[in-house]
C-alpha cells in the first residue's frame, strides 16, 4: 500500500505519524519511506530548488490557467470564491473532461517515485524474511 501526499506544510500531521510509525526523520528529499510492513509513502517530488510540492505542481501551466465560469485556478488556502475556483473544481471540471488530451509528462518524477517504492516492496517480498 502507498500514501501518496503533498510535500508541503499541510503534510506536518502525515510527517509526524510517519516518523513516530517507522523512526524515519523526513526530509522532503526521499523518493520514498518505508513505513511498515507493505506501507510506503510518497511525497510529492520537489522541483530543483523548491522546499515544498503539491500534486497540481505536475500540470502544465496551460492546463492550470484553465477558466471556468470566469473563474481561474487557485489552489492557495482562503482564495478569493468570487475570483478563483479550487482543487475539487480544478479536478472535476478541469482534469477529468480533459484527461484524455492532457500532457502528463510533468507526472514523470512522481511516477519514477511511486515505481520505486513498489519495486522495493516487490524485492523485499522476493527476499523474504
Amino acid at each position: 500500500m502507498v500514501i501518496l501526499y503533498d510535500n508541503d506544510s499541510g503534510a506536518k500531521s502525515i510527517q509526524k505519524t510517519i516518523k513516530n510509525v517507522s523512526n524515519v526523520t523526513l526530509t522532503g528529499a526521499e523518493a520514498f519511506v518505508h513505513i511498515t510492513k507493505n506501507l510506503y509513502a510518497v511525497p510529492t517530488p520537489l522541483a530543483p530548488g523548491a522546499t515544498s510540492s503539491k500534486i497540481e505542481d505536475f500540470f502544465d501551466a496551460t492546463i492550470k490557467a484553465t477558466a471556468i465560469g470566469g473563474k481561474t485556478f487557485n489552489d492557495r488556502v482562503g482564495f478569493d470564491a468570487n475570483k478563483h475556483y479550487g482543487k475539487t473544481i480544478f479536478a472535476h471540471k478541469v482534469i477529468r473532461p480533459k484527461a484524455n488530451t492532457i500532457d502528463f509528462t510533468g507526472f514523470r518524477p512522481l511516477l519514477i517515485n511511486l515505481t520505486a517504492a513498489v519495486n522495493k516492496h516487490k524485492a523485499s517480498v522476493v527476499a523474504g524474511p
